[in-house]
């Protein structure tokens, strides 16, 4: 059977992550605000603000961010604020 995904409504949680690239600080803040203009919450992945050489922290903690996303009932959607060809390494 096929389930079809949520709407999400004010008040709704979205886990922002960032499973590639390296982000700064006026891109979250960026993110965050357009999350809030609709009405929504933001939950940040632990490891956001990490940098292992080019990438957002190393592999294991990448994906540390998006199972904690995933496991936690809070989140309705998961935002990924950079996701470019290494994102494919943590799936």
């Amino acid at each position: 059977m096929r389930r079809k995904p949520i709407y999400l409504k004010a008040g709704d949680t979205v886990g922002l992550i960032c499973p590639a690239g390296i982000i700064n600080e006026e891109r979250i803040a960026k993110a965050t605000a357009n999350m809030k203009s609709l009405g929504l919450e933001v939950k940040f992945g632990d490891h956001i603000m990490e940098q292992s050489g080019y990438l957002a922290g190393t592999d294991a903690n990448r994906i540390a961010d998006i199972h904690r996303m995933y496991r936690d009932p809070s989140v309705q959607a998961i935002w990924c604020i950079r996701c470019l060809l290494y994102t494919s390494r943590c799936v």
